[in-house]
């Protein structure tokens, strides 16, 4: 569904088929351990992109639900994010692409 809608209404976006996925910080790396992952270990890089230009973009990995129809994708292609997830502030839960390789730097204890 997501490519569906992404080569149909958002061809200017790269295909999540041909993306690296990265977050753009360590907090928000390790929520996303905590929320989708928590019966493994993640190892958390400090990369960089090998081409700075490549065709990016920045989605909502967790509230672009309900994923019952076509609507969620758009949300997701959009870029919509949602602000509040609960009482207490936290991670907003970016998902970076980009269609490159990426560079580790050094891994972040």
């Amino acid at each position: 569904m997501l490519e569906r809608i992404c080569l149909a209404e958002f061809p200017h976006l790269p295909s999540r088929l041909e993306c690296v996925f990265f977050f753009e910080n360590a907090v928000e790396a390790g929520h996303y351990n905590a929320t989708v992952n928590s019966a493994k270990r993640m190892i958390l890089y400090e990369v960089e992109l090998a081409n700075r230009r490549a065709p990016q973009h920045v989605a909502d990995w967790k509230g672009t639900g309900p994923y019952d129809c076509d609507e969620w994708a758009r949300r997701y292609w959009r870029g919509d994010i949602v602000p509040d997830r609960g009482q207490t502030p936290g991670p907003l839960c970016h998902e970076a692409l980009a269609v490159t390789s990426l560079r580790v730097l050094r891994e972040v204890e």
